[in-house]
């Protein structure tokens, strides 16, 4: 193979060197988006259901107070304002409204474990994603160093020789025929040089 095909040939592979190195990039940028995509997302989630837990919580409290008013009116209307009967009624709302407000925190603490989960997993799966794609690209990588490397050392060998290649029969000095790259695709030739 002639100095000029070997020199196009390692213009090609830095070139493909190049555009792997930017799709990498790329690749860690959507990453790296996508994470802080979902990151805003599920804080904006767990600021949504705050809340609307406070909403409901205060919606409790106001609702307690209607129905201790409304008794108040009707135990004074019948003279029982200050019985027995209107302290028990107003104890009653009083444990009412704790037990309310506490299954109010329950589905709260739920809802918030169900978003935490779907996060996690939501995050989990960008990174495998993420890793796996620079797994196939680390591969990627080390194929075309190789047959980078193989280029540059065949390179080197064909210019320390005196003449043409052809000379010895289309070999390298220590007897290994060189690989017929000649109409190959770039794909071909660089597992082609990573195979010699």
């Amino acid at each position: 193979m002639k100095e000029k095909e070997y020199k196009t040939w390692l213009e090609e592979a830095k070139a493909a060197l190049d555009a792997y190195s930017a799709e990498q990039t790329e690749i860690a940028k959507l990453y790296h988006q996508a994470k802080a995509e979902a990151e805003t997302a599920h804080k904006a989630q767990k600021e949504r259901l705050a809340k609307d837990t406070k909403t409901s919580k205060n919606q409790a409290v106001v609702d307690t107070m209607k129905i201790e008013r409304d008794l108040d009116r009707t135990l004074a209307s019948r003279g029982l304002a200050f019985s027995g009967e209107n302290a028990q009624t107003s104890l009653d709302l009083a444990l009412d409204l704790r037990g309310r407000l506490a299954e109010l925190e329950d589905e709260a603490a739920e809802k918030q474990a169900e978003l935490d989960a779907r996060h996690r997993d939501t995050q989990n799966q960008l990174s495998m994603a993420y890793a796996k794609e620079r797994s196939q690209g680390a591969e990627k990588l080390a194929d075309l160093q190789m047959a980078m490397a193989n280029a540059a050392k065949q390179a080197e060998e064909q210019t320390s020789q005196d003449g043409d290649k052809t000379e010895n029969g289309g070999e390298d000095s220590y007897g290994v025929p060189y690989p017929d790259l000649t109409g190959m695709s770039f794909s071909g030739r660089v597992k082609a040089m990573a195979e010699y």
